[in-house]
């Protein structure tokens, strides 16, 4: 939030403003005043397709249709979401530093642009990369780090590691995705070899594992595997991990609100 940066300035201390999305989704958003200004905002429904003129750098790449969903409105001047996102990313030329989660190579573009604006911009991704690579030099003389708010169930890596390589999908709708006990159970249906992270309030109202049918329950059991929470790292990175689905395919195809994922499709 910009106000460290205020408090930061009244007391004489450097301030470095740290931004977790994309270098291009951030330079998406420092550009919304001006496509505003272009009236490229509002756009309508029909319009979706047409590409942006008016954030440089992106000119060839970027449609309407990829910017977040807050940009969708009728009434920009009233849309909080969006004057909230304005004001904290116009916000940051405040900050004597900008430190972006992303490498040059990536995001050469958006980098070049966002320093016409904030010089002291660093690129200072792949921070997994970083964090994997300090892990490993001390593995075994320290435990291994974990920012999740859940507790792991470490039993699903010697299921894995009695799996066929690239056999097995591995499921999980993230930390705070919830479905109800018809989507559960379409889903369920449907999946051949799995491993599914289910946490415990992922249904709505009541439903989970205790109310399914149990053939399903049988079946779940002879073609995959069940936990509330697993290592995400350990897992994505198991050879009999063939496939990984998520909530941020659910949230591209039915649109993010907040526009990372949108942006981020573009260079995948």
């Amino acid at each position: 939030m910009n106000f460290a940066t205020d408090i930061a300035k009244e007391i004489g201390l450097m301030s470095i403003s740290f931004r977790t999305i994309s270098a291009s989704c951030y330079w998406s958003y420092f550009g919304i005043p001006k496509l505003i200004e272009a009236s490229e905002l509002p756009f309508k429904e029909s319009e979706m397709d047409i590409l942006i003129t008016s954030v440089p750098g992106m000119e060839d790449i970027l449609l309407r249709r990829d910017l977040p969903g807050f940009c969708r409105t009728s009434n920009v001047a009233a849309d909080k979401t969006l004057q909230f996102v304005i004001r904290q990313s116009q916000g940051n030329v405040r900050a004597d530093s900008l430190i972006v989660n992303t490498f040059e190579e990536l995001e050469a573009p958006a980098l070049y642009h966002i320093r016409d604006h904030i010089p002291n911009t660093y690129a200072i991704g792949s921070l997994h990369t970083h964090l994997s690579s300090r892990l490993a030099s001390i593995k075994g003389t320290a435990p291994i780090a974990s920012n999740s708010l859940w507790e792991e169930d470490r039993s699903c890596m010697a299921w894995l590691d009695a799996q066929p390589p690239k056999s097995v999908l591995h499921v999980s709708f993230g930390s705070i995705t919830v479905m109800t006990r018809d989507e559960l159970m379409e889903i369920w249906y449907g999946l051949v070899w799995f491993l599914w992270v289910m946490r415990p309030d992922s249904v709505v109202g009541d439903g989970g594992e205790g109310q399914a049918p149990e053939e399903l329950l049988a079946g779940t059991r002879e073609r995959g595997y069940m936990v509330g929470w697993a290592p995400p790292e350990e897992v994505l990175k198991h050879q009999a991990i063939g496939g990984f689905w998520t909530e941020w395919l659910e949230n591209i195809g039915e649109h993010s609100r907040w526009g990372d994922n949108d942006v981020l499709i573009l260079f995948c």
